[in-house]
């Protein structure tokens, strides 16, 4: 397209300032009206970032995917298209794991004590 005016320096800085007037106008928007975004559900984290969340080595995770298992009787959380998986199931599985784990050390400990 074919600038109209002379300069089309102009015509960039023209707009450059309307991109900058709309942001300035979302992000007023967004704190008048206290428009919170949770970003969580958009967020995607890769295997070895995963791993190291649940805190495993991502070599050993690779391979469970890889083989379809899952960790500790838990089904692994799905990844997408690019091998990736959303922070929201990522930030699920943890939980469940943890309270896993947990349970499953309180449970040893009880049978250690009875033992003795």
């Amino acid at each position: 397209m074919l600038s109209k005016s002379m300069y089309p320096m102009e015509d960039i800085a023209v707009i450059a300032v309307r991109k900058y007037k709309l942001i300035k106008y979302v992000i007023n928007f967004i704190l008048i009206h206290r428009v919170f975004i949770w970003v969580g559900a958009m967020v995607n984290i890769d295997i070895d970032s995963f791993a190291l969340y649940i805190g495993i080595k991502p070599g050993y995770l690779a391979r469970l995917y890889y083989h379809s298992e899952g960790l500790g009787g838990l089904k692994l959380p799905k990844r997408n298209f690019q091998g990736k998986i959303k922070m929201s199931e990522a930030i699920s599985f943890k939980k469940e794991l943890d309270n896993k784990c947990i349970s499953h050390l309180l449970s040893n400990s009880f049978l250690n004590d009875n033992e003795k």
